[in-house]
């Protein structure tokens, strides 16, 4: 995530460069750049871990709720179950899954509950 950072702030800097280069002259180039520098700072609040849970157009933040299990994938301890996300069993079995969720690498996966 924070090479994505980085390449944000390098846009950034590019983007000032560009419009300070364009100056008054191309206001074609100063549009241009008004809608990129928008969409920058969408994608920038977008990374922002602070973003609230009632922000339209945000996804809401998921609060880890009871024990930790491993990841199949980073093997950390912080895949956790998501509140509320309970479906009908895709097997013959006819049980209940829950969603879990990995905080650390954001993998997501159904298990039997």
């Amino acid at each position: 995530m924070s090479n994505v950072r980085q390449r944000l702030v390098s846009m950034r800097r590019h983007l000032d460069a560009l419009q300070s280069a364009a100056g008054e002259a191309d206001a074609h180039v100063r549009d241009l750049v008004a809608q990129l520098s928008g969409e920058l700072a969408g994608l920038e609040q977008a990374l922002d871990p602070r973003q609230s849970e009632s922000s339209p157009g945000h996804a809401v933040t998921r609060e880890p709720d009871g024990d930790a299990e491993k990841c199949p994938c980073c093997t950390l301890r912080s895949l956790y179950a998501v509140p509320g996300e309970v479906r009908d069993s895709q097997d013959r079995d006819g049980g209940r899954e829950a969603l879990f969720h990995c905080w650390s690498c954001g993998y997501d996966t159904w298990r039997p509950i």
